[in-house]
């Protein structure tokens, strides 16, 4: 494995990883199908060596559900991080980090301002990130907090990581659901189909956001899908078509970001769990090409 083509970054919610252990990346389900084959071509066959952020502001047990996914992939291999250990260079020998929901605010103190260039390199150097509900707050570089907001009433309280340069919304939406339509041309189709409508019904969410399409829109960004909510009542403000899976890969060098408004995970079977594996596998496919620093002739000597 290249150390710098097949990093890899994941900043999934608090439960994400659950969604692993029965993930459909090992079943046959799909136009390229999810098994114990295809998931080592992707690897290339080697280790997929993985953190998992466990430091303050990550919540739930999702976490910790990586060793159930190692059991059926002896390839991942799982550690744990906090800001602490990244900032000492604990993602130099990874090639996947987790970023568990939560509290994105109390995860981006824990990193520190060294910790955020750490990961901001990672990302650089060929890693892809996918983050959910809070990891996908973290992935943004800054975000509305009310309606009332502007340009002018932004402060350095709500920029974060920025691995995709712009900004999000919440969804006024707690404890709660939405469909999820995936658009016709969706690289998530190329890994499942989802019963050949585009749709996964009842994905959970809880205090998540939205890509604000009416600001600055990074070039290359893809719009992979949309929120469904038409007919729902008791809701502050109505979702449907904006985006809750968005990504963005900057260079061929760079890793592609992935980020998600809900939270697609905690379940064991079905479409809801296709659909964070088709994240994941689209995030793997989007590792970064390795920089060729030079060529060394035979007999040269190189100081």
């Amino acid at each position: 494995m290249q150390s710098v083509s097949r990093r890899l970054f994941l900043g999934l919610s608090t439960g994400a990883l659950l969604a692993l252990t029965g993930c459909s990346l090992f079943s046959t389900r799909g136009p390229k199908g999810g098994s114990p084959e295809a998931w080592a071509a992707i690897s290339n066959g080697a280790p997929v060596r993985v953190a998992v952020y466990a430091g303050p502001g990550a919540r739930g047990v999702g976490m910790f559900r990586w060793t159930q996914l190692m059991d059926q992939a002896p390839e991942m291999q799982a550690t744990y991080v906090d800001g602490p250990s990244i900032r000492a260079g604990a993602l130099r020998e990874i090639d996947l980090l987790v970023m568990p929901g939560g509290m994105s605010n109390v995860e981006e103190d824990n990193l520190g301002l060294e910790g955020q260039q750490e990961v901001r390199r990672f990302i650089e150097e060929g890693g892809s990130y996918v983050g959910t509900c809070a990891g996908a707050y973290l992935a943004c570089k800054y975000t509305f907090v009310s309606d009332r907001d502007s340009l002018a009433l932004r402060t350095e309280n709500f920029k974060y990581l920025a691995p995709w340069p712009s900004c999000t919304r919440s969804c006024k939406l707690d404890d709660s659901w939405t469909d999820v339509t995936l658009d016709r041309k969706s690289p998530l189709l190329d890994y499942y189909d989802f019963g050949g409508d585009r749709q996964v019904d009842s994905v959970r969410h809880n205090g998540g956001n939205f890509a604000d399409v009416e600001h600055v829109w990074p070039e290359g960004t893809e719009i992979l899908a949309r929120y469904e909510t038409t007919g729902r009542e008791g809701l502050k403000m109505d979702l449907t078509g904006l985006p809750v899976i968005w990504s963005l890969k900057e260079s061929d060098t760079s890793g592609r970001v992935i980020s998600c408004g809900s939270h697609p995970e905690g379940v064991t079977s079905g479409e809801r769990l296709d659909l964070m594996c088709a994240m994941v596998r689209y995030a793997l496919d989007g590792n970064g090409s390795p920089v060729l620093k030079g060529v060394l002739n035979p007999g040269e000597e190189r100081i």
